[in-house]
């Protein structure tokens, strides 16, 4: 009986024992489910690669179905890729030492099948010493997983944030690891066909940039660019500042995502004091704004709030971190002036209420606070309602009982808020409430600001 538990055993570790990839080869597995491991709400088969200091490589995947590769590097990053190489995805394993872990995983989750792993040396690096580097694809360039390519290598350092971008009448794409091994794809947010990545290292040391054509077949001469973004321009409270955004601007702001993170614009700093509940207002009236503000790990973005194509964010300060304010248009390529206003919001008045089993209930059984607000006729208002015990619901409503505003998240937070103009009559009605379909109780808070 021993013995058959051993075997069984020995047997399924060698069933299941990660495979090895190893530098120059191909790899050539086939995916079974019964092996995969759930990661990330994958179904995941992990392989191992052991990697000397020196060594920078090309791991890359190719199936018949849309695939997807994760990599968990020596120093205990974790990132994945899917689409490098058309839909191939690849990771890039530069300035490590040590064993990596390389997960393959179907993006369809009941897929199954043959599949290929290859481990490519990557060709050695051009320094960039200045701030631009010409270039050129052609049939002599070296190559990886048969893209023409070209290689550089930066000496960034800790904190500093870098721009890079590439400029060619072909459709271009560009690749760049940080010293910490994290990797950045992008083929066109430099503008039309040009790529264009910000890196901002933790840590200090070389970076790697790989430039390429979007297809295979892309050849022609490109500059790659190095830029370092200008310091944030000073802003004081009761201040208006007007500039004008030419296209040139090298800055990018802090909302990342397909629509918002690659347009560049002009970046302000403002020293807060805790909490202090700033109005911060862009205005123009030759392109559709967009407004950002970061503290800490805080960012608040805002398109219209400020009425028309105007942008207003009414930010609280947690603390005395600076406070970012980002100015950009909405689209790229769009220009012209703008103003951009700083003040202090003014509380007109403040509610504390509590939400308990006796309080008031709506039609779906939840408990709400009602407050009446009297100010002036047609002042606009802002009204800000938070709560440390639940996540809020904000409704106001006109003396009749008529919905003017209602909002869930001010700042994809528990907190709400909504800007309204006070009725004819001066009243409303403000009901605060939890969101979502639980019947929670608990301390709220309703600040009522004058802007």
């Amino acid at each position: 009986m021993k013995k058959s538990v051993l075997l069984f055993l020995l047997f399924s570790s060698v069933i299941f024992a990660q495979p090895v990839l190893r530098p120059g080869q191909v790899f050539q597995g086939n995916f079974n489910l019964r092996q995969a491991q759930d990661y990330e709400g994958d179904k995941v088969i992990w392989h191992t690669l052991n990697v000397t200091r020196g060594q920078n490589l090309l791991v890359r995947a190719e199936a018949e179905s849309d695939s997807k590769m994760y990599a968990i590097l020596p120093n205990g990053l974790t990132f994945s890729n899917d689409d490098t190489f058309a839909l191939n995805p690849a990771i890039f394993i530069i300035n490590q030492s040590g064993q990596v872990r390389i997960g393959f995983a179907y993006l369809e989750s009941s897929a199954t099948g043959p599949y290929k792993i290859f481990v490519e040396n990557i060709p050695s690096a051009t320094n960039i010493t200045g701030t631009s580097i010409r270039g050129s694809l052609n049939s002599r360039s070296p190559k990886i997983a048969e893209y023409p390519i070209q290689i550089y290598q930066i000496n960034l350092s800790a904190n500093q944030p870098m721009i890079f971008l590439v400029e060619s009448e072909f459709d271009n794409k560009l690749i760049a690891i940080d010293p910490q091994g994290n990797s950045f794809n992008d083929d066109d947010s430099g503008g039309g066909t040009n790529a264009r990545i910000q890196v901002n290292s933790p840590v200090g040391g070389m970076a790697y940039l790989i430039v390429m054509g979007y297809s295979a077949d892309s050849e022609g001469d490109f500059n790659l660019k190095a830029m370092t973004p200008p310091p944030p321009a000073p802003i004081a409270v009761g201040r208006t500042i007007r500039g004008k955004i030419t296209g040139n601007e090298v800055v990018t702001g802090y909302v990342v995502d397909a629509y918002s993170s690659n347009v560049t614009g002009i970046e302000f700093i403002l020293t807060p004091q805790t909490g202090r509940i700033y109005n911060i207002f862009l205005e123009s009236e030759e392109f559709d704004t967009f407004l950002e503000v970061k503290q800490g790990e805080t960012v608040r973005s805002d398109d219209d709030g400020g009425g028309g194509t105007n942008s207003k964010i009414i930010f609280e300060s947690q603390s005395t971190q600076p406070i970012y304010i980002f100015v950009r248009p909405l689209e790229q390529g769009t220009t012209g002036t703008y103003r951009l206003t700083l003040s202090e919001a003014r509380v007109l008045q403040t509610f504390e209420g509590t939400l308990t089993t006796a309080s008031p209930k709506d039609i779906s059984g939840k408990y709400y606070g009602i407050h009446d607000f009297r100010g002036t006729p047609n002042q606009k208002i802002t009204i800000k309602l938070s709560s440390d015990e639940f996540d809020s619901y904000l409704i106001v409503q006109d003396s009749q009982g008529n919905r003017l505003a209602d909002n869930d998240d001010e700042d994809e937070g528990t907190n709400s808020a909504v800007s309204v103009q006070i009725p004819s009559n001066g009243v409303i009605k403000i009901l605060a409430t939890n969101s979502g379909n639980e019947i929670l109780t608990g301390k709220y808070r309703i600040r009522i600001l004058a802007e």
